[in-house]
């Protein structure tokens, strides 16, 4: 990852503490999760240790875009462009199970065993579709990108630039290849055209990874999370843990 091509480092540094202060205290969500789908997960401050998702106190159903953010290496790299890390979608929430795209590719994975601890967790659905309909999607796109690989393949490692790679991997077009965002992305846009979870917060100052807005012709798990087209949070744990606003601030 290009860190010259990333924004916002400072700018999260200047408003960290004025994030914390605004989810000071210790919140706990009212109400069934079944009928509050808007109330949030408890968020506590002072520990920085990574927590285990608590999938028996999630509002989250099947279907949902759950959003983590690790501590692992590449969590690290990945935190330069978004403060998410990670995302995928709930395939089976009693058993832990989630579709996502990690470990070189497409797959269901257990979060337990693949996932672990995580330094902050959310949860959003897409707005305009029920859980059926969530659900209908996440299936046809097994169907179609199961064990589709993480990279894409260099056609010549002779002739192949770095550039060219990065620009097939980063492009939502290219379905050769796909990150956790691009699957997600992918997933409910082959639903339905219309839907767009690409909010284009994530910047790039390189024009050939650039829209003409500026904006990264990638999507990030940033740019899920802030997409007019996803749901107010269903959950949200260990806010303070994000660098950054979301969009729910």
């Amino acid at each position: 990852v290009d860190s010259g091509s990333l924004v916002a480092v400072a700018w999260k540094k200047k408003n960290a503490a004025a994030i914390k202060a605004s989810y000071s205290g210790y919140i706990k969500r009212s109400g069934p999760s079944k009928n509050s789908p808007t109330t949030k997960t408890t968020l506590s401050f002072g520990s920085t240790s990574p927590i285990p998702i608590d999938w028996n106190f999630m509002a989250a159903e099947n279907g949902d875009i759950i959003f983590i953010r690790s501590n692992s290496l590449v969590g690290k790299a990945v935190h330069l462009i978004s403060s998410w890390t990670h995302t995928g979608m709930i395939t089976n929430k009693s058993r832990h199970f989630v579709f996502d795209s990690m470990e070189g590719l497409v797959d269901i994975r257990n979060t337990d065993e693949k996932w672990g601890k995580v330094l902050a967790y959310g949860t959003k659905g897409v707005a305009g579709l029920n859980k059926s309909q969530e659900q209908s999607a996440i299936s046809a796109a097994r169907n179609r990108y199961l064990g589709t690989p993480y990279f894409p393949k260099l056609i010549d490692k002779n002739k192949t630039s770095n550039l060219s790679f990065l620009a097939r991997w980063s492009s939502k077009s290219d379905i050769s290849s796909a990150y956790c965002s691009k699957l997600v992305w992918l997933t409910f846009h082959d639903y339905d055209s219309h839907i767009d979870l690409d909010s284009n917060r994530t910047k790039w100052n390189r024009w050939d990874l650039a829209n003409s807005d500026g904006s990264w012709i990638g999507v990030s798990p940033d740019d899920i999370w802030g997409s007019d087209r996803t749901t107010a949070a269903y959950d949200l744990a260990r806010v303070d843990m994000l660098s950054q606003p979301t969009s729910d601030f």
